[in-house]
């Protein structure tokens, strides 16, 4: 079977992130996403607090990313050599 057909696996690990992190919501707040208490208002306050931790963590990527690039361009050759070649073996 083409695997180009077949369920996509990325797509049923989400769906299982969303299940786990449902539970989780009720568990900890004791309501699920169903519930009504919420204006309109304050359901766009809590997608906008979600949002900017978002943005949060995108900037804390990028400026790990950076010192990583930044390390490792002062290795020297030898160095970068056996890190690569350990990658290579994993």
């Amino acid at each position: 079977m083409n695997p180009e057909t077949k369920p996509c696996p990325v797509a049923a690990a989400v769906a299982q992130a969303v299940i786990e992190r449902s539970q989780k919501g009720i568990t900890k707040y004791g309501v699920n996403l169903a519930r009504q208490d919420l204006t309109w208002t304050q359901w766009l306050q809590h997608l906008q607090e979600e949002l900017l931790d978002a943005a949060c963590y995108i900037e804390r990527l990028k400026v790990l990313e950076k010192t990583i690039k930044e390390t490792q361009a002062m290795m020297p050759p030898e160095l970068k050599k056996k890190i690569r070649k350990r990658k290579d073996l994993k």
